[in-house]
């Protein structure tokens, strides 16, 4: 039980890291987009 209970942790975990680090990069890239688009 407990090492289900650590396995569904991990990959809320691993699930915020991965929006941590998609969100500013999805900004960047729109950023740089629509500059690129604007020229």
């Amino acid at each position: 039980m407990s090492g289900k209970l650590i396995h569904v942790l991990f990959q809320a975990v691993l699930l915020l890291v991965f929006f941590v680090v998609l969100t500013p990069l999805g900004y960047l890239l729109r950023a740089l987009g629509t500059d690129y688009l604007a020229r």
